[in-house]
């Protein structure tokens, strides 16, 4: 079997639902709407048939989703959010001026991150941290 030519996901995906997945479709959304996961897996499952047939399936670069990494949080190496100074549980015990004072999105928010990461890096419990308002 020779490979046929590269298309790109839209246009496989397009010709496969078509003939493939339209049924599982129909039948699906009579019992209510489709859910995320859902179409992810109608994707997937299009991708690994056009795959199966010979099909090369370049990735469409616009379409991947980013890989999300949780950093730990300097204070107790917790996991923490990502764009979340410290976790959810060393930040409740910070005291209600250093939370405020490192909430403040101003030309000094760098300056008192860094004044944050010093103490924690000095072995300061988060709820003896005194930041800079």
């Amino acid at each position: 079997m020779t490979a046929r030519p590269a298309v790109t996901v839209p246009d496989a995906i397009a010709a496969v639902v078509a003939a493939q997945a339209e049924t599982y479709v129909n039948a699906r959304t009579a019992a209510g709407p489709l859910q995320h996961g859902e179409f992810v897996a109608i994707g997937h499952a299009v991708v690994a048939e056009l795959r199966g047939a010979g099909w090369h399936i370049a990735p469409h670069h616009d379409l991947e989703v980013p890989t999300v990494r949780h950093t730990p949080c300097p204070s107790c190496r917790q996991p923490k959010s990502p764009r979340r100074y410290l976790c959810l549980a060393c930040w409740c015990q910070l005291s209600d001026a250093a939370r405020r004072a490192l909430s403040r999105r101003d030309s000094q928010a760098m300056a008192r991150l860094r004044e944050l990461h010093r103490q924690l890096e000095a072995g300061v419990p988060p709820a003896d941290i005194a930041v800079s308002p």
